[in-house]
């Protein structure tokens, strides 16, 4: 795999087109969860030739990639991401990653759209009189499309071997 080059705008709410736009972190940012999940995989090519390490242009022999295009989620839970993996992640929808209950190492992937204009989870902070900042991640209940009653659910119809998820890699 080779690394690509800024053909679109990077992380962030900044100016679009601008190389000195500021970077904002904002509702309208891709997100981007991971709750006890490895990755495993040969990674970098650190003989390549190409390398240009300061810069952060890296030749790979393998990598995890997600790509997220404008107001977009990524989450995966509980699982083990290995090899050569690219999870693009369409403006307005969440990808939700798991292990899978068919294959060993196998992955389930679920697109869901997302609702309203709120993101399904934040960051909260506040500064302590110390000028320490102190952070806590919220779900939105609300716009929670993945909680815990439904993610019961699913994996008891993953254990029952029924048809659940959109595709499984």
């Amino acid at each position: 795999m080779q690394q690509q080059q800024g053909e679109e705008q990077g992380v962030g709410n900044g100016s679009s087109g601008s190389s000195g736009g500021r970077l904002q972190y904002s509702a309208e940012n891709g997100r981007v969860h991971l709750m006890n999940v490895t990755v495993q995989n040969v990674g970098v090519d650190w003989h390549h030739p190409g390398n240009v390490y300061w810069q952060h242009r890296v030749n790979r022999h393998e990598a995890c990639r997600v790509v997220l295009h404008g107001r977009s989620e990524f989450e995966a839970y509980d699982c083990k991401i290995s090899g050569d993996q690219l999870f693009e992640v369409p403006d307005g929808l969440r990808m939700v990653v798991t292990a899978s209950g068919r294959s060993a190492g196998g992955l389930s992937v679920q697109l869901l759209p997302l609702q309203g204009d709120q993101p399904t989870w934040q960051w909260q902070y506040a500064m302590e009189p110390s000028g320490a900042v102190q952070l806590q991640f919220v779900r939105n209940a609300a716009l929670d499309l993945w909680s815990l009653p439904v993610l019961a659910a699913a994996r008891s119809r993953q254990q029952a071997e029924e048809e659940v998820l959109d595709f499984v890699i």
